[in-house]
């Protein structure tokens, strides 16, 4: 079932591209972007937790899976430090919406109740409470019943 192209009322458009390469390159890179690139100077390097939403038929994932020109991504997000596994970041609510390599993102700071969020995922009074503001801030995802599906944690540098 196609989802998109959506519309994401207060969104910003910015350009996107990713690079993958062999986990044996991984020095090898860092080394050549420390050299040739500037870190960023607010966020240079953390942990990325991300809670993502989906429908029960994987809707989402096969859209990705598939690479399909369209691609909608519906997540919470936080973040943590290298040094201190504790996250001290607020939760954000992310819808993106893809069309090629432009993107669309709404980024939503979500409320003191999910503070305790974390991989264990949602209580079933946060999911629905999820589903409500994923609802208001994106009507056209109104068609379909998104559920927590994945948690991918990961390590991040940026430059």
């Amino acid at each position: 079932m196609p989802i998109l192209p959506i519309k994401i009322p207060g969104s910003t458009s910015e350009y996107e591209v990713k690079y993958v390469f062999l986990p044996a390159d991984k020095a090898y890179i860092k080394k050549q972007l420390n050299v040739l690139c500037k870190k960023d100077t607010e966020f240079a390097g953390n942990v990325v937790h991300s809670l993502y939403f989906d429908t029960l038929g994987w809707d989402l994932a096969m859209e990705k899976a598939s690479s399909d020109y369209l691609k909608t991504k519906v997540r919470v997000r936080w973040y943590s430090s290298f040094k201190d596994a504790k996250d001290t970041s607020v939760r954000v609510l992310e819808i993106k919406n893809k069309i090629g390599s432009k993107r669309k993102k709404l980024r939503v700071e979500l409320g003191a109740e999910f503070a305790e969020l974390d991989r264990t995922g949602p209580t079933a009074e946060q999911t629905t409470h999820l589903n409500r503001l994923i609802q208001d801030v994106c009507p056209e995802l109104l068609k379909i019943n998104l559920v927590p599906s994945i948690y991918v944690t990961y390590f991040r540098h940026r430059f």
